[in-house]
């Protein structure tokens, strides 16, 4: 990070399909790294036993996540927005605006 008060922004997905349960980082953007993830290039496939992720909670993934180096460099880490496509096609779009991490002005 070489900007003070740079902004990093990027969409993560789950999917499940045939067994597998994928993970991916996409749509990436900040001052230092440009551009990153939209070549598919950061993505992790497990197997998995679960059909669908309708039993899915945000509340897992930001008790998951964290702020591992440089804690005291970063602003924040916020969750801003869910969106669930559904085995229909059917989206629905939850406004999150949860915190993972925020410094203490």
């Amino acid at each position: 990070m070489y900007t003070d008060g740079e902004v990093v922004r990027w969409t993560q997905s789950m999917e499940v399909s045939e067994g597998q349960l994928t993970f991916e980082i996409a749509g990436g953007t900040s001052q230092t790294w440009g551009n990153f993830g939209d070549d598919g290039s950061i993505k992790l496939s497990l197997s998995t036993t679960l059909e669908n992720l309708d039993s899915y909670d945000p509340v897992v993934s930001l008790g998951k996540s964290e702020v591992s180096y440089a804690a005291n460099r970063v602003q924040e880490l916020q969750l801003v927005r869910i969106r669930y496509i559904h085995a229909s096609g059917q989206t629905t779009t939850e406004n999150a605006q949860r915190y993972v991490h925020k410094l203490d002005e």
